[in-house]
């Protein structure tokens, strides 16, 4: 998800004034590429983040209907190979040596190349943000005040419609996510390449029917979380369509 992180914050550079906008029409140009950290390189993205804020700020903002909050997700399959194949089989064994079990290090044998199952053995035992259920991003509590939920593979789509939230029109998608993007000189819209997904036929190459019943067990909390959300988001279309929201049946319920 690094490449759709660093995507966004551009987006939001471009969209707060951060980057000239002469510098959109250059692919190459280093501003385009700002640290995934803001430290990282000792300088600022220029951003304010939540966790710029105090904690009851930042409470405040995630409760609030003044304020949209949106979230993109990721397939859990797809998720959990690009967490395996982020580095190469050697570094990632040092990875979760490193990170998984720095005392012992016997989570994983160091002689061996890493497998794509051990892998996934290894990271069910260890939470890190690289693949750790998407459904834990934050505390339960702060889920139903989410108003936008988008998803990697579509990620364009979903870009264009949260664009669209911020005006109601598609101002907001013309002059920040239509064009300036991709490596056609700029003139491409955001995530118009594939360059954040993986291609079609590296799942094969990895999963078997096994592997992917495991998955489906190791990230269980992330199918039926998205399922609520799913469910969370229409409700909420709806409410917003018909503007009545009342209880019946043990069940909020609208009527247009």
């Amino acid at each position: 998800l690094a490449v759709a992180s660093t995507t966004f914050q551009r987006l939001f550079q471009r969209m707060m004034g951060v980057l000239p906008p002469d510098e959109w029409k250059n692919n190459t140009s280093a501003a385009l590429h700002p640290p995934y950290s803001r430290s990282s390189n000792g300088n600022s993205t220029g951003l304010t983040y939540l966790s710029d804020k105090s904690l009851d700020e930042a409470a405040t903002i995630l409760q609030s209907k003044e304020w949209t909050k949106a979230i993109f997700v990721r397939d859990p399959k797809q998720r959990a190979l690009a967490a395996y194949l982020a580095r190469s089989p050697h570094a990632m064994t040092e990875y979760l040596l490193d990170h998984c079990c720095p005392n012992r290090r016997k989570c994983v044998n160091a002689d061996d190349k890493l497998t794509f199952d051990e892998f996934l053995e290894v990271s069910a035992r260890c939470r890190d943000p690289l693949w750790m259920p998407q459904s834990l991003r934050m505390e339960s509590k702060y889920w139903p005040y989410i108003t936008f939920v988008g998803h990697l593979e579509t990620a364009q789509e979903d870009t264009k419609r949260l664009l669209q939230i911020v005006d109601d029109t598609d101002a907001t998608w013309d002059k920040y996510g239509r064009t300036g993007w991709g490596k056609s000189g700029g003139s491409g819209s955001i995530f118009g390449d594939s360059d954040h997904l993986l291609d079609d036929d590296m799942m094969p190459i990895f999963y078997t029917n096994e592997i992917e019943r495991r998955v489906e067990e190791i990230y269980a909390m992330d199918y039926h979380h998205q399922m609520q959300l799913e469910q969370q988001q229409q409700q909420q279309q709806r409410v917003d369509n018909c503007g009545l929201l009342w209880w019946r049946n043990s069940r909020w319920s609208t009527q247009c």
